[in-house]
């Protein structure tokens, strides 16, 4: 696996708890692995969020049916 560094600021409480749990050696693998967590979680709401928009569609239309009589156009002036 290619590696890069890279500087982040974090909170120092975070750090503290991180110095405090993680040995030293191991502290870029343990942020690696919360990293890609952390996206992963991210990346499969998005989709879970996405599918129930698709599968709930005909909630939308059916509310847009429904109120599409008072809708102004061709209303009297």
């Amino acid at each position: 696996m290619n590696t890069k560094r890279v500087n982040i600021s974090l909170p120092v409480e975070t750090l503290e708890k991180l110095k405090a749990s993680i040995p030293e050696g191991k502290r870029s693998r343990f942020i690696n692995e919360a990293l890609e967590e952390k996206l992963e979680e991210k990346a499969s709401l998005r989709e879970s969020i996405i599918r129930d928009l698709k599968e709930n569609k005909w909630i939308d239309e059916q509310v847009m049916k429904e109120w599409s009589s008072t809708e102004v156009e061709g209303w009297p002036e």
